[in-house]
């Protein structure tokens, strides 16, 4: 299968999205060094590509190199404020290191940006509710329904939690 997904890349003038799926094979075989050596290659190509420094943070995250996933990551949101992806895992990898506060004001930075963004919100409310902050869950996605009126993950989700909490 890697040689198919090579041999198209190789042939393909935009293969972006080829590269992410040459990326998503070799990270469940456990190459992480040939995928972030491609991904490099092309960054080199184009250093203002957000998406490429986020699919890098993810290769590293994947490879537990979290400093380096780390940095590649906050490089994306340099470049792209508005680009919820790297937010996200970037907060996932706060986790990972035990780093709840930092891994919540990462995702208020990127709501911030992308007002009401709807995996951001549920991923901030996802640590609210895991440390029982039931409050800031409610309200959070009480304010999201205000730019996302009728949205039905956080009408359900914000259901939830007042029938369980209030």
């Amino acid at each position: 299968a890697t040689n198919v997904l090579e041999e198209g890349y190789s042939k393909v003038d935009n293969n972006r999205k080829l590269l992410a799926m040459l990326t998503r094979y070799q990270l469940t075989e456990n190459q992480y060094d040939e995928a972030a050596n491609r991904i490099k290659q092309e960054i080199q190509g184009n250093s203002d590509d957000t998406e490429l420094y986020t699919l890098l943070g993810s290769v590293y995250i994947s490879a537990d190199k979290l400093s380096m996933a780390e940095d590649n990551l906050k490089k994306s949101i340099t470049l792209k404020k508005d680009f919820n992806q790297p937010y996200a895992l970037l907060s996932k990898l706060y986790i990972k290191r035990g780093q709840q506060q930092d891994a919540i004001n990462i995702l208020k930075d990127g709501l911030n940006n992308i007002e009401g963004d709807i995996a951001l919100t549920t991923n901030l409310a996802g640590i609210y509710t895991s440390k029982q902050d039931y409050d800031s869950a409610i309200g959070l996605y009480e304010k999201s329904l205000t730019v996302n009126p009728g949205n039905a993950v956080i009408v359900n989700n914000l259901a939830m939690l007042l029938a369980e909490h209030r």
